[in-house]
Formats: C-alpha cells, sequence, structure tokens
C-alpha cells in the first residue's frame, strides 16, 4: 500500500517515465526500417532514373524466380537487383530513342522459331543442352488457354519482363553499334601495334635487394603515391574495414576417437548384412552402384579393395576428414563406353504416369515380338526429339554421360540386346544397349562406406563458444582486442574494404554472418567492437566451425581515400618507390654485362616483342621496360627504369618494322567485332553512373 501511495503522489513521473519509454520505442522504431506504429515504412529499395523499385514486387519476382532454390540467397538478390537497375535504365533511355517491343516481336520472342536469349536460357533440355521445345509449347498451350497455374504464372510473368528488357537492350547496344566508326590512322596504329617487334637483352635488379629496414617511407610519401593514383583509389562509395579474430572449431583427440569407437562398433553388423542399401542409407553412409578401377582409388583403400574377398569389410580407416568403413561388394569388368538406343516417353503427373508405364510396356511387347524394330517405334513415338528421327540412336557414350538411373542400367543392370525400362527426370525410357568397349579388361570395384566426420563434439564446441564469449566480453575496444589477440598469439585480420551492400567479407566469405558483420560495421564507429560473436557454419558438415570477434577497423568515405584508411593496402608500392630510388643509385656506366655484375644480377633478352605486349616470358608484365625498348636505339643503354617487380636497364638489339600495306578493311572489321563486343557492358556502366542509383537495400537485407 505504501508503494501504490507513493505512485500516486509522483504520478507526473510516472507519466514522463512512460513518455520517454514510448518516444524511444517510436524513434528506435523510425530508424530502424521495420512496421511503424503509425503506418507502414517506405518499400522502396533504391530509384534509378526516377524509377523507385519497390521491395514487394522485388520480392515477389525473387520468390517466383528463384522459389525452392538452393542457390545462394545473396547472390542471386545481387542478380535480381542489377536486373532492375538495368531494366529502369533500359526502359528510360528506349522512351527517349522512341524505341518498343512490338506484340509481333514479343510473341516470336516468346515462342517463335528462334525465341529470345531468356526463353533459351530458361528452358534448356539439360540432357542436350538445347531449347526444350516441347516443353515451350506446353507452355504457349496453356497461356493461350488461360490453364497456367498460379504459381508458374508468377514465374512467366517475371521472364516475360525479362524478354522485354533483353530486347530493347539488344535495340540500344545495335544503335550504338551501328553507329561506331573507326578511323583509317586508328586501324593503322593498330597494324602497327600488333606487328612491329623489338628484341632487346635487360638487366632486372629486383626491390627485394633492398632490405625493408633500409627505407623508411614519409606520409608525404603515402600521399604523393595516392595523387599519382587516383584513377586506381578514388571511390564512388564509402567502405568499411573490418579486423576481427577467428576462432576455429576443431575436434579434439577425444572427439576424433569416440569417432572412430562409433564407426568401429558398426563393422560386425555392417560384415553380416544381406540389405547393404538399407544398412548403409540408414547409417548415413554412402552408396553407389559405380564400379571403380583400381588406379582410380584412394592409397589408403586401392590394395584392400582388391585383395580382400566380396562381403569384407575394412576399417574403420582415416581418409582426409574422416573415418570411413568400407565394404567390398562385388567386382567384375565394366565397358569404359557404352552404344544405346532410347526412346523417351514424358509425363506431368501422376495420371501421366501411369499412362506412360502402359504405353512402355506395350511398346515393349511389340519390339519384343518383332513385328517392328526398334528404330520405327523411336521414330514414331520417342519424344527426345533431338535423337528419336535417328531410331533413339545415343551412339558410344563413356561413364557418367547420362543421368544417374540411365547410366546405372546401361553400364551395370542392362545386358545386350536386352529392352529396359527406367524412369530419370525427363519421363520414362525404353532402353537397348547395342554394344560395349573397352580400353582395357582391368575390373572395377564396388563399394559402399560408412562415414564419419572428425568434427568436434558438442562439448567442445560449447567450451570454445564460453572461451569465444569471454574474450569478447573482456575486449571491448580495438587497442583491447589487438592487445589480447597478441598476448594469446591470435592474429588480428584486417579486411578488404566492404561496400554496404556486400555480402562476402575477405577471407571470411558470404552467407548471413558476413551480411550481419556487415551491417554491424555500416553502424559502428571506427574502434567499436561487435557484442554479438558471429558463429560461421561449415557449408559441407553444417557445424560451427568457427567464431569470429569482429570490430570496424576503419571508414573510408567516398573520394580519395586518407593515406591512414589504405596505408596498409599501400605499403608495398611505396617503400617500392623508396627502392627504386636506392637501386637506381647502385647503376653505374653503360656496360649491361658489368651493371649486372655490379648487382647481383644477370643479363637476359626477349625476341620479337610487339608494342601491345601484356605478359612476356620471363618478363612478367611490364609495359614500361617494352616501351622503352621501342624507344631506344639500337645498341644504346636505357636510363634505369622503375617497373613493377624492380628496377631495369634495357639494350635494343633489334628493331623489326611492322609490314607495308595491311588490308584496311580487313583490319578495320576485326576491331569494330572487338568494339562492338564491348558495347553491351561498357555502355550500360556508362548509363548507370550518369543516372545515378539510390540504393537502400541495406534497409532491407
Amino acid at each position: 500500500m505504501a508503494l501504490i501511495g507513493k505512485i500516486r503522489n509522483n504520478s507526473w513521473l510516472l507519466v514522463v517515465l512512460i513518455g520517454l519509454g514510448l518516444g524511444g520505442f517510436i524513434l528506435m522504431d523510425m530508424t530502424s526500417g521495420q512496421q511503424s506504429i503509425f503506418g507502414s515504412r517506405s518499400t522502396s529499395m533504391g530509384t534509378v532514373a526516377g524509377r523507385s523499385i519497390d521491395y514487394n514486387d522485388f520480392a515477389r519476382t525473387e520468390n517466383a524466380l528463384y522459389g525452392g532454390s538452393s542457390s545462394d540467397v545473396f547472390s542471386r538478390r545481387q542478380a535480381l537487383w542489377n536486373y532492375y537497375v538495368e531494366d529502369a535504365l533500359v526502359k528510360d533511355e528506349a522512351a527517349n530513342l522512341g524505341l518498343a517491343v512490338t506484340q509481333e516481336e514479343f510473341n516470336e520472342l516468346q515462342f517463335g522459331a528462334n525465341p529470345s536469349p531468356v526463353v533459351q536460357g530458361a528452358f534448356r533440355n539439360p540432357a542436350t543442352g538445347q531449347l526444350d521445345r516441347q516443353q515451350l509449347q506446353q507452355i504457349q498451350q496453356a497461356v493461350e488457354t488461360n490453364q497456367l497455374n498460379p504459381q508458374f504464372r508468377e514465374y512467366w510473368a517475371a521472364i516475360q519482363k525479362q524478354i522485354v528488357k533483353d530486347k530493347l537492350e539488344s535495340k540500344i547496344n545495335t544503335l550504338v553499334s551501328k553507329s561506331l566508326y573507326i578511323p583509317t590512322w586508328m586501324v593503322e596504329d593498330f597494324h602497327t601495334e600488333q606487328n612491329e617487334k623489338v628484341n632487346f637483352n635487360y638487366v632486372r635488379i629486383p626491390y627485394d635487394e633492398v632490405d625493408d629496414s633500409e627505407v623508411n617511407p614519409t606520409d608525404a610519401d603515402f600521399s604523393a603515391f595516392l595523387n599519382d593514383n587516383k584513377g586506381q583509389y578514388y571511390q564512388d562509395e564509402e567502405t568499411r574495414k573490418a579486423a576481427y579474430v577467428v576462432f576455429n572449431a576443431q575436434a579434439t583427440a577425444e572427439d576424433s576417437s569416440a569417432i572412430r569407437t562409433r564407426l568401429g562398433d558398426l563393422v560386425e553388423d555392417f560384415e553380416n548384412t544381406e540389405e547393404d542399401s538399407l544398412f548403409v542409407t540408414t547409417k548415413l553412409g554412402q552408396w553407389n552402384d559405380v564400379f571403380i578401377k583400381q588406379d582410380e582409388l584412394g592409397e589408403n583403400i586401392k590394395d584392400v579393395a582388391f585383395d580382400s574377398p566380396v562381403g569384407s569389410v575394412y576399417g574403420p580407416y582415416l581418409d582426409g576428414p574422416e573415418y570411413k568403413v568400407v565394404k567390398i561388394l562385388d567386382r567384375k569388368v565394366i565397358p569404359d563406353s557404352v552404344s544405346s538406343q532410347h526412346i523417351l516417353l514424358k509425363y506431368n503427373d501422376a495420371a501421366g504416369y501411369a499412362r506412360t508405364q502402359n504405353t512402355a510396356d506395350s511398346l515393349i511387347q511389340v519390339i519384343t515380338a518383332g513385328t517392328t524394330p526398334f528404330d520405327t517405334i523411336a521414330k514414331r513415338f520417342s519424344q527426345d526429339f533431338s535423337n528419336a528421327s535417328n531410331g533413339g540412336d545415343l551412339g558410344f557414350v563413356g561413364q557418367g554421360a547420362f543421368v544417374k538411373p540411365f547410366n546405372d542400367l546401361v553400364f551395370y543392370q542392362a545386358a545386350k540386346g536386352q529392352l529396359r525400362k527406367v524412369d530419370t527426370q525427363f519421363g520414362t525410357h525404353i532402353v537397348k544397349v547395342n554394344d560395349y568397349k573397352y580400353t582395357d579388361r582391368k575390373p572395377g570395384v564396388q563399394l559402399a562406406y560408412l562415414v564419419e566426420a572428425i568434427i568436434p563434439s558438442q562439448e567442445t564446441q560449447r567450451a570454445l563458444y564460453a572461451k569465444v564469449l569471454e574474450f569478447s566480453g573482456k575486449n571491448t575496444t580495438m587497442e583491447a582486442l589487438e592487445a589480447a589477440a597478441a598476448e594469446e598469439d591470435l592474429e588480428v585480420v584486417v579486411s578488404p574494404p566492404v561496400m554496404r551492400n556486400d555480402y562476402t567479407v575477405g577471407l571470411l566469405g558470404g552467407g548471413q554472418p558476413s551480411r550481419d558483420l556487415i551491417t554491424f560495421l555500416f553502424n559502428a564507429d571506427p574502434g567499436q567492437i561487435s557484442s554479438p560473436v558471429f558463429s560461421y557454419n561449415d557449408p559441407v558438415f553444417n557445424y560451427t566451425n568457427k567464431y569470429v570477434v569482429a570490430g570496424c577497423h576503419s571508414i573510408i568515405p567516398i573520394g580519395m581515400p586518407p593515406v591512414e584508411a589504405v596505408r596498409d593496402d599501400i605499403r608495398v608500392q611505396v617503400a617500392n618507390r623508396a627502392k627504386a630510388e636506392i637501386l637506381m643509385g647502385r647503376i653505374q656506366g653503360s656496360d649491361m654485362a658489368s651493371i649486372a655484375a655490379a648487382n647481383n644480377a644477370q643479363v637476359d633478352s626477349v625476341s620479337a616483342a610487339a608494342f601491345s605486349a601484356g605478359l612476356l616470358p620471363g618478363l612478367g608484365n611490364e609495359p614500361e621496360v617494352i616501351a622503352t625498348a621501342f624507344n631506344t636505339e639500337i645498341g644504346q643503354v636505357s636510363a634505369p627504369i622503375i617497373g613493377n617487380s624492380g628496377v631495369y636497364v634495357v639494350s635494343t638489339t633489334a628493331k623489326n618494322p611492322a609490314p607495308s600495306g595491311p588490308s584496311i578493311p580487313a583490319l578495320r572489321s576485326q576491331m569494330a567485332i572487338q568494339t562492338q563486343s564491348q558495347v553491351g557492358v561498357r555502355l550500360m556502366e556508362s548509363v548507370r553512373k550518369a543516372a545515378g542509383v539510390t540504393d537502400n537495400r541495406a534497409t532491407f537485407f
């Protein structure tokens, strides 16, 4: 009661506290980009050429195109974002130029004789690599009768938008390509740069001939280097660097021993079972019908697999990051290639599958009866149009060229001349094996494995996580983190610069943890350490294989970066400039052999180097050296040249002019093809930069 009385007497304070709490909640909501209590947040992910990219539309398109896909979510969102940006730019440019896709063009691009590259890519038959015409015809029929199911309708709508964008972009690129003209003087220069050749000797004195302790670049040296390389280091977008410590989760000796013991306990049952496939499946092992030759097996079992009797078991044994137990199932000679033919019958649903099975059985009876040959039946009934006209003949094909059920049938199960039926993702196949080819008659072995990865136990992972949390809790500043890392002999890694919408961080790779780390970086001050620890999963064995304690190392603003932000990145180049001055001071005289002897180097030579040459054997990428060789008189020794990997002197020994009388039209055509091939990318980059893109994706992802 006394407490209630105090509250009544100080009700004004309670109102203020509630108000502050609500205010903080509202402010947090307004700045978080999430749903507001006063209404919905903006759904604009960005703007391009005055067009807004709506999040809801983006999400629907992502779901339509990638729903159920196992592809990396961040990569596909990046690709989809690029599509939306380019689509807006293309529409804007097309409108300005008066370009459009007519209905007749649109119909042809969807279902015509030469469909859009978008359609050809989306509906390619994986077995043939060609457009699946039958599937496209089924889509056309469903579109024309308004029978597309809702989910596919969304997908097809997204494909249609891409078709229009691709065609408009193609028209714009064609306009620009056709407007390009290469003047004669440029063609002649191109001919000279490609065909004029020079021979020269050179001496290279590597930069590592000067010890690092002999040079001490100043801030002025770093600034001068940046000023000389503005194009390389100027950035249009703010970037940030992370500094982080990685704690790797590794199995202990006890963990490894326990795994080996668990597998060892299964050996007797594995050897005695008559249901090998079921046993392996229930124990999460590995089963494959393939017969493997001895020279294709690892050293640890190649002899055991061929010396031990069929049915025997070997292991546990160590194979890389796993313990394995192997059972020898069978041994026999397997052909290197098989000649076969097939009849493909497709189906779309359970009812269609049942009809297909009945049809296949009937056709097998007809062929077996001998009244109609296989070839004739294939020409009439097979729905694999890539070979139906040839009687379904697939020719001689090696191991692994077919999908697994088909491959296993023709190589391991079907006898020569026998008619067999097999189902794959393409439909039901009637198959006949016609012939075999053998490179040799060496036998292959069929194996089954019990496998367990050597990964840290739950106890080991929990202990490491507790250690990481303790480390993170004690070191909440960059100075403390670096000091603690040095004390515990841990490496502090500084990442390359990342942009706001990136999803990979240096050697940490991609995925949600890296995306979360980038989000932290762009909400942190330099030196700030993240309180959450970032956990990364092993992509193969699916356990937490590393924990990362990270902080914001530095912020690199738009424009030219300050020296401190890139000092570590350019330290070697700046030091090499200082080393070059020392090395040039050591070069005396004009005799190549004397210069080489005095500097612990040798005289090397290059023959027939073109001015346009990039990498040359023994020389590497040294454009300054090649240019100097062309501009040095024969027999003369050049002044010292500051190269990429050291200081050089060159002596030109011969110059061979380009052949006279080049075919200007032919060269112009060659140059035009090279230039036009770059129009699409270069033009889009230019238009994108000029339009200005506002990117708010980080608010949503």
